[in-house]
């Protein structure tokens, strides 16, 4: 049981260090943005993003970029994954590593 519990304690550090990340990703760039704006802008929605320059960088531009860096990074994980479980291969072994 105590296995269990530290899996989810390490599950949801990494889930808080991928929201603070794309935050951080939301306000950094070529146009800067005060964590301030970034949440007005998120909390308006998407409403707003025609007419303000802020908010259709972010709409546009931050979020579709932040969205699919995810889902890359977690197909490359699976990928990964099973292509070690179809080989056998283990990560780390004398034969690799020399």
């Amino acid at each position: 049981m105590k296995s269990q519990n530290k899996y989810l304690v390490i599950f949801f550090c990494l889930l808080v260090f991928l929201a603070l990340t794309v935050l951080i990703s939301l306000m950094t760039g070529r146009y800067m943005l005060m964590p301030t704006q970034v949440i007005n802008i998120l909390s308006n929605g998407s409403s707003a993003a025609a007419f303000d320059m802020e908010s259709a960088v972010i709409w546009n531009l931050r979020i579709p970029r932040i969205l699919l860096n995810i889902l890359v990074g977690g197909a490359l994980a699976i990928a990964g994954t099973v292509f070690q479980g179809i080989f056998r291969n283990p990560l780390v072994s004398p034969d690799i590593l020399g």
